[in-house]
């Protein structure tokens, strides 16, 4: 699921709350990129895997998971 399509799901069910909705998709946002900080083989297999993503993809990652 992209977080544009989260987003918007998050819009429909807090239809009127649109400040809350933000900041609960920022804080779930944020919890993933804790836990995939501190999972050190996701980012050996990223790194290094059958298809590594190299600077350019680990760069799209990073700018994808802004927050």
């Amino acid at each position: 699921m992209k977080l544009n399509h989260i987003a918007t799901l998050a819009a429909e069910m807090f239809a009127g709350r649109e400040r809350f909705a933000t900041i609960l998709l920022m804080r779930l946002t944020e919890t993933v990129i804790l836990y995939l900080s501190d999972d050190h083989t996701f980012w050996e297999e990223i790194e290094q895997g059958q298809k590594p993503l190299g600077p350019f993809g680990l760069q799209q990652v990073r700018l994808h998971f802004r927050v």
